[in-house]
């Protein structure tokens, strides 16, 4: 059973079709990227997959589940779902391991104490545990800093609309349910 199945995806706006019979299938431990000019649906396909839009149509089925039929838990859908977003969305007044340690704590129940450790995993792979208490706010640590939250209460799929950050990939292979895809 593949980790993410795709199946005639379509989302339609207003006079506007960016996802029109969409097909895709990601195995376990694959990283994929997304690649096309602005405005021809990378993050709207994305925003489908962990159903911030609404399909108009079709299937997206993660690990065996269609997240598109009726019913459908979206909390539980995103706790397996990470989504990185291309505006840094961190909390500007917490430093940085209360970014990473909150999400863990409120979507996988972990307490406190086991985020700090795995926040503090998190960092030392990017090379930035010496700045878990700092704020987060030089551009050069947010590109390593913001896929972190998401990693650490270990998703099954990360999804990003983020451009050009190698470091993803290179932290994928510690999560054994574990996709890649990126716009």
């Amino acid at each position: 059973m593949s980790l993410l199945e795709i199946k005639d995806l379509c989302k339609e706006f207003e006079g506007v079709t960016p996802l029109k019979s969409i097909n895709l299938t990601v195995e376990q431990g694959e990283v994929i990227s997304i690649i096309g000019p602005s405005g021809t649906g990378k993050s709207t396909l994305l925003r489908c997959i962990n159903r911030l839009e609404t399909p108009t149509s079709g299937s997206v089925i993660i690990d065996g589940e269609d997240v598109c039929t009726k019913g459908t838990d979206l909390t539980a859908v995103r706790k397996k779902v990470g989504m990185v977003f291309q505006s840094f969305n961190l909390f500007g007044h917490k430093n940085i391991i209360e970014n990473i340690i909150m999400p863990q704590m409120d979507l996988s129940g972990k307490d406190r104490n086991q985020a700090k450790k795995e926040a503090l995993l998190q960092l030392r792979k990017v090379g930035l545990e010496e700045k878990a208490y700092n704020m987060p706010d030089a551009p050069s640590r947010l590109s390593k800093i913001t896929p972190l939250p998401p990693l650490a209460y270990e998703v099954w799929l990360l999804v990003s609309v983020f451009e050009n950050n190698p470091m993803f990939a290179e932290s994928m292979p510690d999560f054994s349910k574990a996709v890649f895809i990126s716009s």
